[in-house]
Order: structure tokens, then C-alpha cells, then sequence
């Protein structure tokens, strides 16, 4: 995951944030930040 995100993020000029939500093992309604570059709240 943590490089297809940084080939993503250096690629592709119009992607300010790429990353990966990923579901908790204990919780399939929550959400978790995975690897991921960009500033996580300009979604």
C-alpha cells in the first residue's frame, strides 16, 4: 500500500491526498487511516 501511494502522490499532479481507509478487525463500521500522503483533511 505505501508504494502504490507514493507512486500515486509523485504521478498523478491533480492528487493533493492519497490513501487508504481500511475497516477494524473488531469494528466492520470503522473506518481507519492507512498509509497515506497529502494532508488528511483536504479531502
Amino acid at each position: 500500500m505505501k508504494k502504490i501511494v507514493e507512486t500515486l502522490y509523485k504521478n498523478v499532479d491533480y492528487y493533493n491526498w492519497v490513501g487508504f481507509y481500511l475497516t477494524d478487525e473488531n469494528d466492520k463500521n470503522m473506518l481507519n487511516l492507512g498509509h497515506y500522503l497529502g494532508n488528511p483533511l483536504s479531502m
